[in-house]
């Protein structure tokens, strides 16, 4: 059994949120014109997001994907953040909104990115657990503060 299929087993109180159907359904290759499916073979092809049903749907509307995707650039690999610690915040994130989805892809990429199964698994119960260092605890902490604001 490898690392993400037993982290990918973890479940938060509640469970996962998981919808039977999506709300915007992804668009289907005969949907989409030739420069969307030139890029999304581009993005699969060279990119390291393995999400085309993400690509896809964010493809019904290039006012909402083009700023997606400068945001996405700009914190993922040329953040202020490490690396390590954007993956930290993010699976914090996933596993507080209860996204399976997310847990799911970022399970990996923190793995690429300096977390071990271990760092992982202690995402799950939050900022006290032992052998955060400071910083990595006030990510957690800050994440966790930042869901209780409704």
């Amino acid at each position: 059994m490898t690392n993400n299929m037993l982290l990918t087993g973890l479940v938060p109180e509640g469970g996962w949120l998981k919808l039977d159907t999506p709300r915007l359904t992804p668009l289907k290759d005969e949907e989409m014109s030739i420069p969307k499916r030139s890029m999304l073979y581009l993005m699969l092809r060279i990119g390291k997001a393995k999400c085309p049903n993400l690509f896809r749907t964010m493809f019904r509307n290039f006012r909402v994907y083009s700023p997606f995707a400068r945001f996405n650039a700009r914190i993922m690999p040329y953040g202020k953040l490490a690396r390590r610690h954007t993956e930290l915040a993010i699976l914090r994130v996933a596993w507080r909104t209860r996204s399976y989805y997310e847990w799911g892809q970022h399970i990996g990429i923190g793995l690429r990115n300096g977390l071990t199964p271990n760092d992982i698994f202690r995402v799950t119960l939050g900022p006290e657990t032992e052998r955060w260092d400071d910083c990595e605890q006030s990510i957690i902490r800050a994440v966790d503060e930042s869901s209780q604001i409704h």
